[in-house]
Formats: C-alpha cells, sequence, structure tokens
C-alpha cells in the first residue's frame, strides 16, 4: 500500500519526487500494516532516472534491475525519453511474463514454450490441465506500479508503467500518483493548481501537502523519503533536515483557529521561509556527477 507523488517544478529545470514507506503484510485476520526502512524510489542504474513504484517491491526491484541492465548495455542514449520509455515497457513484460510463469504455470510443470506452443513431439495436454491453467490465470491478482522520472535534452519527464507492461505519459499534466492514495494526492494536487513553472519551495511543500492529503487512506504510512532531480545531476535525496523543516511548515499552515497550541518541537523557525529556500538553492546548484 503507497502513495508516490512527482512533478515538475522550476521552470521544469527540476522533479520533487515523494514516496511513503508504509509495508503491508498478509494476515490471517485483517492485513498488517507498519511503516518501515523501505524505500520506495530506485535508481535506474547511472541513467539518472529514478523509478518510484507501489505493489510488489519484489517484482518492481525486478523490472528496475532488468532495465538498469539494458541501459548499460546501451551506454549513450540509455536516458533518452525515446529509449526508456519503450525500454521500461519491455522490462516490465519480460517480468510480469516471468512471473505469471512462475506463479502460475510452474506448479503445473509447465512453462510458456509447453503451454502456448507445444512441439510436435509432446502430447497435447489433456482438457482438464488446460482448464484449469486458464482457470487459475483468470483469477490471477496482481499489482505493481511504475513511475518513471528524469530529463534528458528535450527537458524533464514522467510516465507510468502498469500492468502488464503498458506506458501512460504524465508530460502533459507535469505531475502524477500511483498507489491507494493516487485519487486523494492527484485530488489535492488538481486544487493546489500546482504549475512546472512554481519554484521548487512551492513544488516541495504542496506535493509534501498531497502526500499528506492521502494519508487518510488506509495503507498509506506517515514517514516518507523524497528525491530532487535537476537536469545534468545524480538525484539528489532530501535530508532529514530539509524533512523536519517542510512537516513544521505544513503544521504551522495547515491547522485552524480552533486547534491547541503546538508542541515546541512542531514550531518552524522564523527563518522557515528562508531555510527552506537555501535547501532548494543547493539542490539545484550542486555540482554535476565526474
Amino acid at each position: 500500500m503507497t502513495v508516490c507523488v512527482a512533478a515538475f517544478a522550476e521552470k521544469s529545470k527540476a522533479i520533487v519526487c515523494i514516496a511513503d514507506r508504509a509495508i503491508t503484510y498478509p494476515s490471517y485476520g485483517s492485513p498488517v500494516q507498519s511503516d518501515s526502512g523501505m524505500k520506495k524510489i530506485m535508481d535506474v542504474g547511472d541513467t539518472r532516472w529514478v523509478a518510484l513504484f507501489s505493489g510488489d517491491s519484489s517484482f518492481a526491484q525486478q523490472v528496475v534491475a532488468n532495465l538498469a541492465t539494458k541501459a548499460k548495455a546501451k551506454g549513450e542514449g540509455a536516458s533518452d525519453f525515446d529509449w526508456m520509455e519503450p525500454n521500461a515497457e519491455l522490462a516490465y513484460q519480460e517480468c510480469y511474463e516471468q512471473f505469471v510463469e512462475d506463479q502460475v504455470l510452474r506448479p503445473f510443470l509447465l512453462k510458456r514454450e509447453t503451454f502456448i506452443s507445444r512441439s510436435k513431439d509432446l502430447q497435447p495436454l489433456d482438457s482438464q490441465i488446460v482448464s484449469s491453467v486458464n482457470t487459475k490465470l483468470a483469477e490471477f491478482e496482481f499489482s505493481c506500479q511504475l513511475m518513471f522520472c528524469g530529463f534528458d535534452s528535450n527537458g524533464p519527464h514522467i510516465f507510468t508503467v502498469v500492468e502488464p507492461g503498458a506506458a501512460q505519459w504524465n508530460d502533459l499534466e507535469g505531475y502524477n500518483a500511483i498507489g491507494i492514495g493516487r485519487e486523494a494526492a492527484t485530488s489535492r494536487i488538481a486544487f493546489l493548481e500546482i504549475k512546472s513553472e512554481d519554484s521548487l519551495p512551492s513544488v516541495f511543500y504542496d506535493l509534501f501537502d498531497a502526500k499528506v492529503a492521502s494519508e487518510i487512506i488506509q495503507g498509506v504510512g506517515l514517514e516518507w523519503d523524497g528525491r530532487i532531480l535537476v537536469n545534468g545531476k545524480s538525484p539528489i535525496e532530501i535530508q532529514e533536515k530539509a524533512k523536519k523543516l517542510i512537516d513544521q511548515m505544513w503544521m504551522v499552515h495547515n491547522r485552524g483557529p480552533y486547534y491547541p497550541e503546538m508542541d515546541e518541537d512542531d514550531i518552524p523557525p522564523q527563518t522557515y521561509r528562508a531555510k527552506m529556500k537555501k535547501f532548494c538553492d543547493e539542490w539545484l546548484a550542486t555540482s554535476p556527477r565526474p
């Protein structure tokens, strides 16, 4: 269970990415949920792209590893959207096919080749086996979405790959959200009217606000991670000091007039706007990776 959000900022010079850390375990009663140390934002090899995911974490790691291997073999040009998008689809499709084979066909001692296109030297499958496999395939449930963010020579890009490996482009909107908290987060983003021309501090705050809005949904955790992407530079992890400050800012600006007094630890310094601007200026000015 997850919410991941991303949006263009600073006249499309940066991309802000935020993901919660919630993880849900199946149990005999209600599913058990807790915040974890698992980060749902992964680097795609050395491409300077990142992938945010919701759903099956093992599957997401396999897709990103598959894509990173393809990117390493490609070398120059692997960061281009025209290469990244179709190969992200392909990586997802390859992992999905293998996942279905392992989960559905393997228990029947079958592989894709022996079920779909049996050679002439093999006997036809028993009709009951075929029927059982088809039933398992029809009942097969799976959930994993990956949202890819990065830059190429044409600017910033956000696209999402969903089951069974189809890409959805998000450049026109300039933002997207995935996971169980998607509807709440995107509704808040639309209400806040986040635009790619907005400053990095503004988009960072508004995306955090959208993430908080999604916490009302069961399965979205309080703990979170973030990355800032800037063209030509390695993804920048949002440090704890900046996370603490943005949380304090939210506590101040989202309280009604009849709320009780705030705890001292929740009150930001009087210079919080200048401090947040300093964080963002440092991220934008970070030296490119050699």
